[in-house]
């Protein structure tokens, strides 16, 4: 059994390799992976999917070349989970604004022998 300590030095070399692909001036330039539709980054996860499996079955196997394009599948999926966290994000921001606008606009209800909307008293 791999202990936490091995599995988070791991994700701690992983997560290095990321952000060294994800800090180049060719990547930052891109643009803000937010403002991308769901579908688009997904499309880019299939792409770099097939870079990985070409990476794969070329010969020689290049360990540098495999690393690089699991870099990138993991880019994009992180990118793609992020995403998804700012869209429950604003759809919690959303139904909130919703309902304080709702009891904003709902009237206590008048009491007992106050005259009704279009109509009389009791």
């Amino acid at each position: 059994m791999t202990s936490m300590l091995t599995v988070n030095a791991r994700l701690a070399w992983f997560v290095k390799q990321q952000r060294a692909k994800l800090g180049t001036r060719k990547n930052v330039a891109k643009g803000d992976w937010r403002k991308m539709e769901p579908q688009d980054i997904y499309t880019r996860i299939k792409d770099e999917l097939k870079e990985l499996k070409a990476v794969l079955e070329a010969a020689p196997l290049d360990p540098a070349a495999v690393i690089s394009e699991c870099c990138d599948v993991a880019d994009f999926a992180m990118m793609l989970a992020d995403r998804m966290r700012v869209t429950r994000i604003d759809q919690a921001i959303q139904e909130n604004a919703d309902r304080a606008l709702k009891s904003a606009v709902s009237l206590p209800p008048a009491p007992a022998g106050a005259p009704q909307e279009g109509g009389k008293g009791k």
